[in-house]
């Protein structure tokens, strides 16, 4: 999992498939995307001592996993956190339970793009 920049990895070689670089639980050989640790499929473990795992946003509330409370939930993150708005996992999701994504929310500019606020008509 360690190489030098520009270098491709030999994705036949069998130890580089047993391996898991980016800590999201799937191998590389059976990996959605290997290199995103936020890309797996449906019931894997991540290693939550991986740094490239750690280091990554995979819900979009503002918080690395690494120092996220719920890895897994947009709407648990800590005081001052900014969420990432592209992330689709966050957009989907309605923290302030109004019935309204936060995408819509954010799109809208609903209580001054706020979706962890209730939407009020301004």
């Amino acid at each position: 999992c360690v190489f030098t920049a520009g270098s491709v990895a030999d994705t036949s070689n069998p130890i580089w498939q047993a391996a898991d670089c980016d800590g999201d639980g799937d191998s590389n050989g059976t990996d959605p995307d290997p290199a995103d640790p936020c890309v797996f499929t449906a019931g894997s473990t991540a290693d939550t001592s991986n740094a490239i795992w750690q280091a990554a946003d995979c819900d979009g509330d503002g918080d690395s996993n690494g120092t996220d409370p719920d890895p897994a939930d947009p709407c648990v993150f800590t005081a001052g956190s900014t969420a990432d708005t592209s992330n689709p996992i966050w957009q989907a999701a309605d923290c302030d339970g109004d019935g309204e994504t936060n995408g819509t929310e954010d799109m809208n500019g609903s209580v001054g793009s706020d979706p962890f606020m209730s939407s009020v008509p301004l």
